[in-house]
């Protein structure tokens, strides 16, 4: 007979990147999932109040509204607009943290308090724990809502929460806290405990200790972001909306409601870009790691290898043609700095890519391809050529490699310069496999996005 569903939602720390799980919550109330267990540690802990009692507008307005003076005190919004402010704001903070033990969160303290309904989390059907550390003694303290000595509510989530030394410890009843975070900093084995039987585990990636389990008896959906959510304090109102729109997004294609491992695609969408480029993928793909002749086999060979690694999306999923398509694809997003929160067409994907890519370029690959033919000619040359790329951005590599790949495919550049370039600069080559593919025949009905690159 199969046991009763209890399904677990476990919400990491740290710290303003807790915007990330509100974007969760968000997608589970429009799909009408339903928790029956949460834990949290940290603004884990404090999300997952809310979540139990049910306040999800005042989560969202909470966090819409989010900025250093709603959480510290002795800090302006105002005083980051500047860089001169910015520096006043932390030469004030590390005193705070040095002389005084810690930051003031009397702000965000008077907000958890004003908000919470401890009764009704308590009458609430959902469990939920929290986990603090107690020190000196640095032992954990996982508590389930029962555990928490009533009218203390408020008090042992503000100790789960107090990231010391950057802000104070807290204490109750004699004794001292701090961040759950130092001891597990997403409580999965607390959520089972408690009855789940099946886990979302949002893991926010920020420092803390995460005790290392290689599996669980029961399913665990990790939903994390591909993208940097920030440092833990930076409470920036825009920073904020984008970290709650990728939660939103990354749920969604956890779910597999959305296309895309970075970006975020329509249902279908990554079929129909596959459909269109993936037989010529891989014929540049063989093309490019191809020897021409035994002295070109370590160049060719080293492409391969570099590209297979940069190509790779997360440990355990294995290269296929079509996962390098769109990992080519997203890279040339990445590095072309197209927005990751947001919804994808491939038709407006792609007419992005051209846009941005069709900027105006100072560098001219010529040049470069000349450099590379003589580090191919004579590599003691090598250590001064790839300094000239390293000293470029990203983009400007891109637009280098990526006129040496169409260069190289069409016969007009040599086939070792433009695979040396891509050994060194494989997320660069990558992506420029793409904007090749796009340059033969893009969706928009336009000349092509490339030219061959001109010695």
């Amino acid at each position: 007979m199969r046991s009763m569903l209890n399904r677990g939602l476990v919400l990491g720390g740290g710290g303003s990147r807790g915007a990330y799980e509100i974007g969760v919550w968000r997608a589970a109330r429009e799909l009408k999932i339903d928790f029956d267990v949460v834990t949290g540690t940290s603004i884990g802990a404090l999300n997952g109040a809310l979540v139990v009692q049910g306040d999800y507008d005042f989560a969202v307005d909470m966090w819409e509204n989010m900025n250093y003076e709603a959480v510290m005190t002795n800090v302006k919004a105002e005083d980051f607009t500047t860089l001169d402010g910015t520096r006043k704001a932390f030469r004030t903070a590390l005193r705070e943290i040095v002389a005084d033990g810690g930051m003031e969160i009397g702000p965000l303290e008077e907000l958890v308090r004003s908000r919470l309904d401890e009764e009704k989390i308590r009458q609430s059907p959902k469990e939920f724990g929290i986990v603090t550390v107690e020190i000196p003694s640095l032992k954990a303290s996982e508590m389930a809502k029962e555990d928490i000595p009533q009218g203390q509510m408020a008090d042992y989530l503000l100790a789960s929460a107090a990231c010391y030394p950057a802000f104070k410890r807290r204490t109750i009843d004699n004794k001292s806290y701090v961040d759950g975070g130092y001891r597990d900093n997403l409580p999965i084995d607390l959520a089972i405990e408690l009855g789940a039987n099946e886990i979302w585990a949002v893991d926010l990636q920020a420092l803390g200790h995460v005790p290392q389990k290689l599996m669980y008896d029961i399913p665990v959906r990790y939903i994390r972001s591909y993208w940097d959510l920030g440092m833990f304090i930076t409470f920036d109102p825009a920073r904020i909306r984008r970290n709650m729109e990728l939660g939103y997004l990354d749920t969604m294609k956890t779910l597999g409601l959305l296309d895309g491992f970075a970006y975020s695609f329509r249902e279908g969408q990554m079929a129909r870009i596959c459909d269109r480029f993936l037989e010529g993928s891989e014929r540049a793909m063989k093309a490019l790691t191809t020897a021409e002749n035994p002295l070109t086999a370590p160049a060719a060979a080293a492409l391969e290898l570099r590209l297979s690694g940069a190509l790779k999306w997360g440990a355990r999923r294995r290269n296929s043609v079509k996962v390098n398509l769109m990992r080519q694809a997203e890279l040339a997003a990445e590095l072309l700095d197209l927005d990751p929160a947001c919804i994808y067409t491939a038709e407006r994907f792609n007419e992005e890519l051209i846009r941005r890519f069709s900027e105006e370029d100072s560098h001219q690959p010529g040049e470069m391809e000349q450099a590379l033919r003589r580090v191919h000619e004579n590599p003691s040359t090598a250590s001064e050529i790839f300094g000239r790329f390293k000293s470029m951005t990203g983009r400007e590599r891109l637009h280098i490699v990526t006129h040496l790949v169409y260069g190289a495919l069409s016969g007009s550049v040599p086939m070792p310069a433009a695979q040396l370039a891509g050994a060194a600069f494989p997320r660069e080559m990558s992506a420029a496999i793409y904007l090749w593919l796009l340059g033969c025949s893009t969706d928009t009905g336009e000349e092509p996005l490339l030219r061959p690159a001109q010695a």
